[in-house]
């Protein structure tokens, strides 16, 4: 069995001369901003990156908001089954 060559399996070289020249700060202005908003022609790799980010922020700053309640166990609770239930209602069939 043969491998595919590893440039097949990633972007093409016309792919990757379009985002050659770009620096740090405008890879990541693109993946925060223009994947959603403007031209994401180019950005198809750092698509992610602004899902990761967001998701990421939400999971800290929810860790740090209640580290110093007594009864954050509850919190954590409450927000788990905020996004387990409807994720169950839907998996269970019980909403048309």
């Amino acid at each position: 069995m043969e491998f595919p060559n590893r440039q097949d399996l990633t972007a093409g070289d016309n792919d990757i001369a379009r985002f050659k020249d770009k620096t740090f700060l405008d890879l990541t202005y693109d993946s925060l901003f223009n994947v959603w908003y403007g031209d994401n022609l180019w950005s198809i790799p750092i698509w992610t990156l602004s899902l990761e980010l967001s998701a990421t922020f939400m999971v800290y700053l929810i860790a740090q908001t209640v580290i110093e309640y007594r009864w954050r166990g509850w919190i954590y609770t409450l927000i788990i089954l905020f996004f387990l239930i409807p994720f169950l209602v839907c998996k269970w069939k019980f909403s048309k």
